[in-house]
């Protein structure tokens, strides 16, 4: 019978890996002080999480306000999904003010695309750009705009990711 708890290393792993997570600008040093192990053994198993893909990047989340964006649209979309013209699409989504896209399932769709505008009128330009280039395949679309100098709930965090894993 296979054991599926993690072993001792997995877990030390997966420690750093959450408490990078929390704030990815602390040394090994001060993780190694907070997880209890050493800053030699913080660092290896860095470099094993970024060889493995677990560490994709390391990134500051800003506040969108402050650079200039004010619209988050969140777009779900149906379109053909073979040929070349969808593997165009599928680029041009992951292109420009995109910060998620990819194939999905769901209400009838299978895309989703997560994109910021500085302005309505930049949303309207690209809707109307993407709608035009790609009405080929395109079979319908809905878009939610969240307006980002309105009232935020739970801002972007995947702090919120590692407290309910660690639960």
């Amino acid at each position: 019978m296979a054991n599926n708890k993690p072993n001792a290393k997995n877990k030390r792993k997966n420690q750093v890996l959450y408490e990078l997570i929390k704030n990815s600008k602390r040394s090994d040093h001060e993780i190694a002080k907070v997880i209890g192990i050493s800053q030699p053994t913080v660092t290896r198993l860095r470099s094993q999480l970024e060889k493995e893909g677990q560490i994709q990047e390391y990134t500051t989340i800003p506040n969108l306000t402050s650079i200039g964006y004010s619209i988050m649209a969140i777009f779900l979309m149906k379109y053909k999904a073979n040929g070349k013209r969808a593997k165009e699409i599928t680029e041009e989504m992951g292109n420009g003010n995109s910060l998620f896209a990819s194939r999905a399932q769901g209400m009838g769709k299978n895309a989703i695309l997560i994109a910021l505008f500085k302005n309505y009128g930049e949303y309207a330009e690209y809707l109307n750009n993407l709608s035009s280039k790609y009405d080929d395949i395109v079979e319908e679309y809905d878009s939610m705009l969240v307006d980002l100098n309105g009232p935020i709930i739970k801002s972007l965090s995947l702090r919120n990711l590692v407290e309910n894993i660690q639960k």
